[in-house]
């Protein structure tokens, strides 16, 4: 993102308020849900329901920067980002080879 866009959020946050912005991050985030739903309950998934769901993603991604203004993690965010996925790897290794069940347990918890 570049600053001016980045200047610009701000803006936006500093003129609506923290509440309506979460708000409004809320109700993107309930619309990205309502267009994937759509997408995936139908038999024929055409080009405009994939658009909309790609529109919804791109409205969230746009709400999560301004909550990561609101409070005050932009910077951090790709920090905890990576480190959630380093755990989200490690984790479906250790699934695929049998070390963890579903509930994230070791297999030799269970030895009686």
């Amino acid at each position: 993102m570049t600053q001016e866009q980045m200047r610009n959020l701000n803006t936006i946050v500093e003129t609506y308020g923290n509440d309506a912005q979460e708000d409004m991050a809320i109700e993107e985030c309930s619309e990205l849900v309502k267009a994937i739903l759509k997408f995936r309950r139908s038999d024929e998934k055409t080009a405009e329901m994939r658009e909309a769901v790609i529109d919804e993603i791109a409205d969230v991604q746009i709400m999560l920067t301004q909550l990561g203004i609101i409070f005050n993690c932009v910077a951090c965010c790709p920090r905890r980002r990576k480190q959630s996925s380093d755990w989200q790897i490690f984790y479906e290794r250790k699934m695929q080879s049998g070390d963890f069940n579903a509930y994230g347990l070791l297999h030799h918890e269970f030895a009686v």
